[in-house]
This record gives structure tokens, sequence and C-alpha cells, in this order.
């Protein structure tokens, strides 16, 4: 996959350092960045520099589940954290959605 031509080289370089140290929730604020703009930084260095793998469905409260892997929450290529009812729900995701990650 290609950088999305949208990204540039400067911003995914400054989110990637800021997240050896920060949550990717406070990349944005950090980087003077908007939120969405930096949380697909985010999906593009997960899944493209860092190459995570192994999503796996995680328990996170009551009724919601989320996609993680090695600890860190998969945010997908719009910048979005996923939330799921049931463990069953992220699974099928990741099954159709990830294959290339999982």
């Amino acid at each position: 996959m290609n950088k999305p031509l949208y990204l540039f080289e400067q911003d995914i370089d400054l989110v990637e350092a800021l997240l050896e140290e920060n949550h990717p929730a406070e990349v944005a604020i950090l980087a003077d960045l908007t939120e969405p703009y930096a949380h697909k930084i985010v999906h593009y260095i997960y899944t493209q520099r860092w190459k995570l793998t192994g999503w796996e469905p995680e328990y996170l409260d009551r009724n919601h589940w989320g996609i993680f892997s090695k600890g860190t929450e998969y945010i997908n290529e719009d910048g979005e954290y996923l939330c799921f009812e049931t463990e069953a729900q992220a699974q099928h995701y990741i099954n159709e959605r990830l294959k290339e990650l999982a």
C-alpha cells in the first residue's frame, strides 16, 4: 500500500516519534494537528510502518469490545476507533476487513 497523498511525510515522522511516549489520543494536540488527520496518520503508522499484526478482539467494558494488537488499539483508515457490542462482531470485522493484518 502506498502512502495516501494527503499524508505529509514530516507529519508522519512527528506523529511516529510522539507515539513512542504518548497515547494516540494525545498526539493531535502535541503535534498541533486535527484529531481526524492525526488518527489517519496513526492508522498508516500501525499498518504500514510498524506493520502490526495479530489483531484480536479485546473486552473493554460491559458490552463493548475493541480490536487490539500487542496492547495497541486499532484505528481504522478513517481515523476512528472501533467499538463492537460482541466479541463475535469484532472477530467478524477482523476476519473480513483485516485479513492482511490478522
